[in-house]
């Protein structure tokens, strides 16, 4: 028996190697979810591989992975900051518009299928409050948020809901808030429901009906027309 097993075990180690008879865990291989990961960390592939065409100039100032189409493989979101502009006085325009890119994973890389100039605000669309951008991030299992805060005394946010429908990137819901800050307590809210048609004007309040549809991303005066929390 003793030999049977040192033939079986010599067998072994020249077919599989010595590693797998000393039982030492595997090298894990990168998987798709990983390398598209190691992706999102090089600026200049992801626009190369994304936004050739869309967005020539700038930098990936956000990006974020996800199955944002539901076919079971990682597509990717990226907030592309524009380059500083020179202002007539021959100084810098310091206000920098973003564009959201969105890609569906083709092959080894992404395919470029929709942008949005509104979704993700400029550096000065704060108001006094400076920058609004509040980055990206998942709303449940496959859709994205881009959230915004700014304002003075009067404090708003607005958080965009994008999800795939109906073969395309559209706005499913917007969430907002304003608040007066000389009175805390003060906060009025809206939750437009675009793909259930309905709104709520609190935490506690009933939802009311309304008429709007979900909305592709890159339509940005239809946008405009969903209300927001106001005083």
């Amino acid at each position: 028996m003793q030999w049977k097993f040192g033939w079986v075990a010599t067998i072994l180690v020249a077919l599989l190697g010595a590693d797998l008879v000393a039982a030492k865990p595997p090298r894990r291989r990168a998987t798709t979810a990983t390398k598209t990961a190691q992706d999102a960390q090089n600026p200049t592939t992801l626009q190369q591989a994304l936004a050739p065409s869309l967005v020539r100039e700038g930098t990936v100032e956000a990006e974020l992975a996800g199955d944002f189409d539901g076919d079971g493989t990682p597509d990717l979101a990226v907030v592309i900051l524009s380059p500083p502009r020179p202002g007539t006085e021959g100084g810098i325009v310091e206000d920098r518009t973003r564009t959201l890119v969105m890609g569906l994973r083709d092959g080894a890389g992404f395919r470029a299928v929709q942008s949005s100039s509104c979704l993700a605000l400029c550096t000065q669309c704060g108001g006094v409050m400076g920058d609004p951008f509040q980055g990206l991030s998942t709303s449940g299992k496959d859709r994205l948020a881009v959230s915004n805060y700014g304002g003075s005394r009067y404090r708003w946010s607005v958080r965009y809901v994008v999800a795939w429908h109906k073969g395309a990137f559209r706005v499913v819901a917007v969430d907002s808030t304003s608040q007066d800050t000389a009175r805390p307590n003060r906060e009025r809210q809206r939750s437009v429901n675009l793909l259930a048609g309905t709104q709520k004007t609190g935490k506690d309040a009933k939802g009311e009906r309304h008429k709007w549809q979900p909305i592709p991303i890159d339509q940005c005066e239809k946008l405009e027309r969903i209300p927001r929390a106001t005083f």
